[in-house]
């Protein structure tokens, strides 16, 4: 909290510090974390470090990096920092003179309990099954809704008033969803995905039609012609663009529908789409590398291009964080853990 009086202990810091990171610069603030949440006191025993700091930081991870929120002295190789948020991934370091990062400790949760709990790699090796590099976003829930009473429809009719039902769709993740079509469906000229919802508008990101052998099937982008407000970048070609970050929105008062024509009936074996979401998803033909947290750093356990809506990565050691990058796109990261086949974010 910013506040008219200085802080002392801010004031000393600076002091007596060579190196002092930017948030604690500042000798107006207050830390008022127990004002607002349960906390506990984390008490742990320091790794050496290489210089004469006498100030040890507890770092939480986020845009790309450990970012210090508390600062404790160091006594005898051990530190207290009072008062921390529970349920939080920290690490604790410190900085040399020239504001170079050292780490002191293993990345650990500060449990529900108010126990420490650390990560660090096992030499047991699992296989991961990875479908974000970010967690969702809370504003983005008000668009899955959007898909949870889709149809796909196809029809050799283009007006679509004979067509058979070939998916409900239901699932509001923010993730690629795949639908499997079965054997048994046969030819069809026109495939569209149209929502049965009042005032959904749509709000498809992106839809992928394939053959039996995997291979992506092109046609004629068809569907409601109107977008809302009359904006171009919303229009049904967004869907059609290779792009998760636009996407396809109808006016309010259209029955939103958009979909191909092959121009002949043909089978198709699968189809993925992507609901309007932050483009954190994993993604068909971009390349991901996975990293784990070992000897205070990153090291990447393999890259991989991903053929869906999932990319996998066998031989991960198990028991550390993890790290997954878009190596073709994007910046958004975050750390996290891997629970009985679920990520865990931090």
């Amino acid at each position: 909290r910013y506040t008219y009086a200085q802080n002392i202990q801010l004031i000393e810091l600076n002091r007596k510090e060579k190196y002092v990171p930017a948030l604690f610069r500042n000798v107006f603030i207050k830390d008022v974390t127990p004002t607002y949440m349960e906390t506990a006191d984390v008490c742990l025993n320091l790794r050496k470090h290489t210089h004469g700091t006498s100030t040890a930081y507890l770092a939480v991870y986020g845009d790309n990096d450990w970012y210090p929120i508390a600062f404790a002295p160091i006594s005898k190789g051990k530190t207290v920092f009072k008062d921390m948020g529970r349920n939080i991934m920290y690490i604790a370091l410190c900085f040399t003179p020239e504001g170079k990062k050292e780490i002191l400790s293993e990345p650990f949760l500060l449990d529900f309990d108010g126990t420490v709990k650390p990560f660090s790699a096992s030499g047991k090796k699992i296989s991961m099954h990875l479908t974000r590099k970010y967690p969702v976003l809370e504003y983005v829930y008000k668009w899955l809704e959007s898909v949870d009473s889709c149809e796909v429809q196809a029809s050799n009719d283009n007006r679509f008033r004979q067509f058979e039902t070939i998916n409900l769709t239901s699932d509001t993740r923010a993730i690629g969803n795949e639908i499997d079509i079965s054997d048994s469906i046969p030819p069809y000229r026109y495939w569209r995905f149209i929502s049965l919802k009042e005032k959904s508008c749509g709000n498809i990101a992106e839809i992928y039609f394939y053959d039996n052998d995997g291979k992506p099937l092109q046609g004629n982008v068809i569907g409601t012609t109107e977008s809302f407000e009359g904006r171009a970048d919303r229009t049904r070609e967004a869907a059609f663009d290779g792009n998760t970050l636009t996407y396809f929105e109808s006016p309010d008062n259209a029955i939103p529908w958009i979909g191909m024509d092959f121009g002949h009936s043909i089978n198709i074996a699968r189809i993925l789409y992507y609901p309007r979401n932050d483009g954190n998803s994993i993604e068909p033909n971009d390349e991901y590398e996975l990293y784990y947290w070992k000897d205070n750093e990153w090291e990447k356990i393999n890259r991989k291009r991903s053929q869906s809506n999932w990319v996998g990565f066998t031989d991960v050691p198990e028991g550390a964080i993890y790290l997954l990058r878009d190596i073709t796109k994007g910046h958004e990261e975050r750390i996290f853990t891997y629970d009985n086949g679920n990520q865990v974010w931090w």
